[in-house]
């Protein structure tokens, strides 16, 4: 068996080590195995390396997590 590794494959990639630490914690969310341990789309798309490439601070994130738990609340309520 090939001895592969995201961080071998990632090597080439250009950026700082925290921007690429980063894509790889994001790729392995995505890339989990088992369905049920893999996060839903909404997660991943307020993913904090993905939002900080859109230019989003950490308290938008915050903000916007907040803002989907209540309305997933009050969406169950009715």
């Amino acid at each position: 068996m090939p001895d592969t590794t995201l961080e071998n494959l990632a090597v080439d990639i250009e950026g700082d080590d925290k921007d690429k630490e980063g894509f790889l914690r994001f790729i392995r969310r995505i890339l989990c195995w088992l369905p049920e341990e893999r996060p839903a789309i909404g997660e991943l798309i307020l993913d904090s390396w993905l939002m900080k490439g859109l230019g989003f601070t950490e308290e938008q994130v915050k903000a916007f997590k907040e803002e989907g738990e209540q309305g997933g609340k009050s969406r169950s309520a009715n």
